[in-house]
């Protein structure tokens, strides 16, 4: 699928680190270094207060862009758009929202759809949270991280400009291979059985990393399902950013957060996950294929099964 967005201009360079600044995005894969050539865009960035969205944020503002970010926290909010107005002298909007409420999820829905951004990046995310059922009882991540998202998504592309261009970015995680490569996955979560859908949305004791690793499935399959329309000059890419200590993972048991500290020379620094989503946002990805930090890489094979999709499809449908 060729990319709707107008290519930048690219040279060779060593690879760097991400570095103070980033006015360059460099994708070490290709070891390219872009210059935005591009008019500035819209884009909007959900989960932006705080961690990889942040981040992000950060690195399409220095790069020129009007970004609209969007959380729950107005504190964090201001905090980055005073950094942005000091030290780029740009300003960034927010827009303050809960995913996991639906009512709040519909209203935020029509909200930028109307905005018409060019870039959806769809961040915001949870693992591990505290409460297990959101206020409308349903198992709080895949709400927050899925059912949210899929809403949004849709009632953007329904309210669509005709040739107006669109590229949306979904956050995915590595855990999507590790479950592909374990015979026990699918008997613990098969995709292809709309109840098993079904029974991820009821509430449990605990709400841990199987259910994020549900959730992250969903997103993944969120750009398969967009890039398998086919909508003339809309594109959908899904990325693993990188295994980034953010403080989303400090909601995990005191066991995993020792793991985790022990693997920390083989995890991805916070500026390199950015560039990795701010890669993802400018360069779209064809159908069946996503980013692993910034390899481009081919979907797990069940995820490319068309009854995988119709369960998803037929699962998330209840939810507009």
């Amino acid at each position: 699928m060729r990319s709707p967005w107008p290519r930048p201009q690219s040279h060779h360079v060593p690879y760097y680190a991400a570095v103070r600044g980033l006015r360059r995005v460099v994708h070490s894969s290709q070891q390219l270094a872009f210059s935005m050539a591009t008019a500035p865009m819209k884009i909007l960035v959900t989960g932006g207060t705080d961690g990889i969205g942040r981040e992000t944020a950060i690195q399409l503002v220095d790069l020129g862009h009007n970004v609209t970010i969007a959380g729950r926290s107005q504190e964090k909010a201001d905090a980055l758009i005073d950094l942005c107005i000091d030290k780029y002298q740009r300003k960034v909007k927010f827009i303050k929202v809960d995913l996991s409420v639906m009512e709040q999820v519909k209203s935020f829905a029509n909200r930028v759809a109307d905005e018409c951004y060019d870039i959806y990046i769809m961040n915001a995310g949870l693992m591990n949270p505290e409460k297990t059922a959101t206020v409308d009882g349903l198992e709080m991540t895949i709400m927050t991280n899925l059912i949210s998202t899929y809403i949004v998504v849709n009632t953007v592309l329904k309210n669509r400009p005709d040739e107006k261009k669109m590229h949306f970015v979904f956050m995915t995680s590595i855990l999507i291979k590790f479950y592909s490569a374990i015979p026990i996955g699918k008997k613990l979560f098969d995709p292809t059985v709309v109840e098993q859908w079904e029974k991820a949305v009821i509430p449990s004791d605990k709400s841990g990393p199987g259910m994020y690793t549900i959730s992250k499935i969903g997103t993944a399959m969120l750009a398969e399902w967009i890039n398998s329309k086919s909508i003339p000059d809309v594109t959908a890419t899904a990325i693993h950013p990188g295994c980034v200590h953010t403080n989303m993972l400090k909601t995990l048991p005191a066991r995993q957060q020792f793991y985790l500290k022990m693997c920390s020379p083989f995890t991805t620094k916070l500026g390199q996950a950015g560039n990795n989503v701010v890669h993802a946002a400018l360069h779209p990805l064809p159908l069946n294929e996503y980013y692993v930090t910034s390899r481009v890489e081919k979907l797990p094979s069940f995820m490319q099964d068309p009854s995988t999709m119709a369960a998803f499809s037929t699962f998330l449908e209840k939810y507009l």
